[in-house]
């Protein structure tokens, strides 16, 4: 399964070395601990989310945190939580 499967409002902006428009899943590096990353940082290419541009996106399973990049140094780290709704 596409561990990115949820990320429903990520939409990422360039294309490859061929100028073919990337796509999500060809971009993102899955790891046996569970842990993602899409790294976009080779390309002339972001991921905009929430009204900010990302180059990086780190998910780390243990500690349940997606650790958004701007830049090498600049980032935001989003929780992911589960809550009971019925």
């Amino acid at each position: 399964m596409d561990p990115t499967y949820y990320l429903k409002n990520f939409e990422i902006i360039g294309k490859d070395e061929n100028d073919v428009p990337l796509e999500i899943h060809e971009v993102t590096d899955s790891y046996p601990s569970g842990d993602w990353q899409i790294d976009l940082s080779e390309y002339n290419a972001h991921i905009t989310y929430n009204s900010e541009n990302y180059i990086k996106i780190f998910y780390n399973n243990d500690e349940k945190k997606i650790y958004m990049y701007l830049n090498e140094t600049d980032y935001r780290i989003y929780a992911l939580i589960i809550r009971q709704i019925s």
